[in-house]
């Protein structure tokens, strides 16, 4: 994944514009991303915020989710909740993923009760991705600034929570950091819908697809 970041004036001590390539594992490419100041992210407040957009991987274009799911490169859909969630910073680059631990309620190709899958994104704390922000300022941050938050963010979807009942499409982590790697997440209407197979999951926000159904029920994918 080739990964172009602009530093914006997000606030006085973090201001000066530049940009920057570094190489990442799943998504492919995308396109240039923005540090902003942040808004507040599932109870942590975040003073920067980087949107990344990527461009479609291939399979996107089929022309219906579930016949995306068929596909050689989707490995699995899993539907559960999520247990844990920890955020890393892994090198070359800087890419910040979360790994997230599913309780799996079913799974189309796996017998597993729990499975661990990667995703793009995550909260950090400036000191974690340093070498970013100083390379484009030209100068060492102070403590104040590396103690920040920065919020990583995919396609502007909300990151997944703790108790959340999501449907995952997902393809093996060849990175070998969990057993999965992201390709799609979506999730039930709260947290407290009733987990059954008829389950209707949505998307965090628009479809990668805009042709696809804005719902998504695992008895259709199996």
């Amino acid at each position: 994944m080739r990964l172009l970041i602009a530093f914006t004036a997000a606030a006085a001590t973090l201001g000066l514009a530049a940009c920057s390539s570094t190489d990442a594992a799943d998504p492919p490419a995308n396109t240039p991303a923005q540090i902003a100041p942040s808004q507040d992210t599932q109870e942590v407040k975040a003073r920067y915020q980087v949107q990344t957009e990527g461009s479609l991987i291939r399979q996107f274009s089929l022309p219906t989710f579930a016949e995306f799911v068929q596909d050689p490169h989707v490995s699995n859909v899993v539907v559960g909740t999520v247990e844990a969630s920890r955020t890393t910073v892994s090198q070359p680059g800087n890419a910040v993923e979360t790994i997230l631990t599913i309780a799996v309620e079913s799974s189309k190709e796996s017998s597993a009760t729990t499975v661990t899958a990667r995703e793009y994104g995550g909260i950090v704390n400036v000191e974690q991705v340093r070498d970013d922000f100083e390379s484009k300022l030209g100068r060492k941050l102070t403590k104040k600034e590396l103690a920040e938050k920065v919020d990583y963010q995919w396609e502007g979807a909300p990151h997944a929570q703790i108790g959340d009942h999501v449907l995952l499409a997902v393809t093996e982590d060849k990175s070998g950091a969990a057993d999965y790697t992201t390709l799609t997440r979506l999730a039930s209407a709260a947290s407290t819908t009733s987990k059954t197979d008829s389950t209707s999951f949505n998307w965090p926000g628009e479809p990668p697809n805009p042709a696809w159904d804005t719902a998504v029920t695992p008895a259709d994918l199996y």
